[in-house]
């Protein structure tokens, strides 16, 4: 009985061990992949609004020979 005790009782060590060592390793990739998407979603913002402002010009110079072409 005694044996059984001790091996449950090491049993419980080894797995709080090992629990918490996974639960740490688990928030530092959290973190690292928190990290990831900012810069991500920074650049994806930048990437957006170059290309919004492509297309607004884009817009604007059809829009101009369009009128161009009207007054002709």
């Amino acid at each position: 009985m005694a044996i059984l005790i001790a091996t449950l009782f090491s049993g419980f060590i080894c797995f709080y061990i090992g629990w918490n060592a996974g639960i740490k390793e688990g928030v530092r990739r959290f973190e690292k992949l928190k990290k990831s998407y900012e810069i991500f979603a920074k650049q994806y913002d930048e990437v957006i609004a170059i290309v919004a402002n492509a297309i607004d010009k884009e817009i604007k110079r059809i829009e101009g020979e369009q009128k161009n072409a009207g007054t002709k």
